[in-house]
Parts: C-alpha cells; sequence; structure tokens
C-alpha cells in the first residue's frame, strides 16, 4: 500500500514479528523497533505514515513516548494495543491524540482498518501543514510596514484610520496592502484574517522550539554523558554525525540525549 509506512513498536520479539508478518501480507511498508530510544533515533519524521506501539514498554510507556513527540512539534497517528485495556487508559490515550486503541489478541482486520485511517489522517496532517508552511514563509516575506499595515487591516482598520495610526498617507497605506494581498495570495480580508494567525503561531512556535534546543543541547549531553574531570566526551573514532531535532550530534551523543530526555519525560 503506497503513501505511508508503519512504525511498528513493541518490546515483546514474538510480537513484534507477527505483526511486521501481517502488516507486511497486508502491503504495508513495516519498521519495527523494540525500544522508545530505538524509535527515536532511527524515526524519520519527513517520512510519512503511522505508529503501531504498545502502551506497556518495558520502564517508558507508549503513552509517553507520544506526549514526548507532541512537544517536540513531530506528531503523526499513534494506533496503540494493549494486553490490559482499561478506560483511563484508552481515555488518556485518545485526548493525547491517538486515532485508535486496540486491545490483545488484536483482530486483524481491525488493525489493518486502523493503519489505514492512521496513514489517512497523517496524509491529511501534512496536506495541512504544507499549506500552514506556505503561509508562513509568505507572511515572513512582508517588509516591516507592509507587517505593520497587515495588523491593522486584520484588525479591522479602515484605511484612513491606519494612515492616521502610521503618520503616512491613504494612498500609501492602499499601495502597502495590495502588496500584502498579492504576497499572501488572497483577495478579500476573511481571507487574510483565515491564515494570518495560523501562520503567525507556526512562525512563533518554530523560533521558540529552535530556542529551546539551541538551549537544551548543550545541557542534555552535559548531564547524561561520561565524563573525565567532569567534562563530556565521545568515544575516540565515534564521529559518524546524526541529526535530532535539527542538531548534529555524534553518534554516541544523540544515544545519550535521546536516553536523557526520556528519563526527564518519566520523571
Amino acid at each position: 500500500m503506497g503513501g505511508g509506512r508503519v512504525f511498528l513498536l513493541d518490546d515483546d520479539v514474538g510480537i513484534l514479528r507477527a505483526l511486521t508478518r501481517l502488516l507486511k501480507a497486508a502491503d504495508f511498508e513495516v519498521e519495527a523497533f523494540q525500544s522508545p530510544e530505538d524509535f527515536l533515533i532511527h524515526h524519520d519524521i519527513s517520512v510519512p505514515g503511522c505508529v503501531v506501539c504498545d502502551v506497556a514498554l518495558g520502564p517508558s510507556n507508549g503513552l509517553d513516548l507520544l506526549c514526548w513527540l507532541a512537544r517536540e512539534g513531530q506528531t503523526r497517528p499513534f494506533v496503540f494495543i494493549t494486553g490490559h485495556g482499561d478506560i483511563p487508559t484508552s481515555v488518556r490515550a485518545m485526548k493525547s491524540g491517538a486515532t485508535d486503541f486496540l486491545t490483545k489478541p488484536v483482530h486483524e482486520t481491525a488493525l489493518i482498518e486502523a493503519v489505514r485511517r492512521g496513514i489517512g489522517r497523517d496524509r491529511v496532517d501534512r496536506e495541512q501543514r504544507a499549506k500552514l508552511t506556505a503561509a508562513a514563509r509568505r507572511l515572513s516575506s512582508l517588509t516591516p510596514k507592509e507587517s505593520e499595515v497587515l495588523m491593522h487591516v486584520i484588525a479591522g482598520r479602515l484605511n484612513k484610520q491606519i494612515a492616521g495610526d502610521l503618520g503616512i498617507s491613504e494612498r500609501t497605506v492602499k499601495v502597502h496592502r495590495g502588496r500584502v494581498m498579492l504576497k499572501m495570495g488572497v483577495r478579500s480580508v476573511p481571507d487574510l484574517v483565515r491564515i494570518v494567525e495560523p501562520a503567525r503561531n507556526l512562525i512563533w512556535n518554530e523560533r521558540l522550539c529552535q530556542n529551546a534546543e539551541e538551549d537544551d543541547r548543550a545541557r542534555l549531553i552535559q548531564s547524561s554523558a561520561p565524563t573525565r574531570t567532569g567534562l563530556p566526551y565521545a568515544r575516540q573514532g565515534d564521529r559518524s554525525l546524526m541529526r535530532l531535532h535539527g542538531n548534529v550530534f555524534t553518534a554516541s551523543e544523540r544515544e545519550r540525549v535521546v536516553r536523557a530526555l526520556l528519563e526527564r519525560q518519566l520523571d
């Protein structure tokens, strides 16, 4: 089945193999993992698809993984499976964004349908994010003066009022307003209002995440790495570079960061 990959996560090797065979027989592309650490190290958010995940994963659990990915802006549909289903857990899973919650033994048809729904949901989400990203890119292309005019326009101010507020002529306001509408790819103020706020939020969140990542990288490596005289180090020769959330790490650094993040999630 084209259009998405199944990221399968279960700490039981037997179940992992059985589900892998089942999903591949249904023409799904499958990538299997035995631990959250393994998943986070190799997971590629750019690849379309959904996660099929056991709730209980040794010391951690699938719900913690879902919440952590959501906070990192790496959301994708989750299908949870569990051998000990209960109402509070299922409610928490659905509130956290899970698309389905199945109990073991999982019925083949139910799992396949759940995966199809998850991949379909991921496809729609990616299309919406692409539109939002395009709008954010157009918004970032505005000049400072165009941005000022834009904020007044979506606030419902008339050209004459905007001119008075900004100390410019009404004709200049009309010029900037026309350029704003052209750059944003809209023809009416209601259309402009509808796309601007989500795009502004996306830009703001990306800036916050970028600043947080820069602050976290050194702290996470420092706190989780083995030390010599108090300083973090990597094994000699282990310099293959990997990327995690936009940052470049050595292989050993990346494993330490992932484990530190999971331990912080569980605290």
